[in-house]
């Protein structure tokens, strides 16, 4: 079953805001290699004062599609707190997206090879930088795409509620 973006938002916004953990298979390249194409990844809800730089988190960016990307910074306070994220996979960060816009983080990553919990996601981001630094350094070492065809991390199959 498929679902348009704006379901799959409400889908996840419910099941999140009642305290539910829900399961989602991804789409894309953008967030290689942490997460694949086609793992399942596991949302919560997000504590805003809790997200931290290498958390992954489920957006929606300005034109009302789901993404999920990793937090690089979380800047301002109250209703004007943004957060920016970027994709392991792209040179580029993304926009900023007003912390309404985060729907949830990343607990943990489901693939062939087992699972990933959080905290070693977050000690990925590590790696994620110094890949971008190396990039920047050496031209031509990723193959740049321009942004408006770039490929994104998206939700590839109807959100599951986790019991517990």
């Amino acid at each position: 079953m498929k679902l348009s973006p704006s379901d799959y938002r409400e889908v996840i916004s419910d099941l999140l805001g009642r305290g539910r953990a829900c399961e989602t298979r991804m789409r894309g390249k953008s967030m290689r290699p942490t997460v694949e194409d086609g793992d399942l990844v596991v949302l919560r809800k997000l504590d805003p004062d809790d997200l931290r730089p290498g958390d992954i988190v489920l957006f929606v960016t300005s034109d009302g599609y789901p993404v999920c990307h990793r937090v690089v910074r979380v800047s301002g306070a109250g209703e004007q707190r943004r957060v920016q994220t970027w994709g392991d996979a792209i040179p580029w960060p993304d926009l900023p997206v007003p912390m309404g816009s985060v729907l949830g983080r990343v607990e943990s990553v489901k693939s062939g090879d087992g699972e990933v919990s959080r905290e070693a996601l977050v000690s990925r981001f590590r790696l994620a930088l110094l890949r971008r630094r190396l990039a920047l350094l050496i031209p031509g070492l990723i193959r740049l795409r321009h942004p408006r065809t770039r490929r994104r991390c998206t939700l590839g199959g109807p959100p599951r509620a986790l019991r517990g």
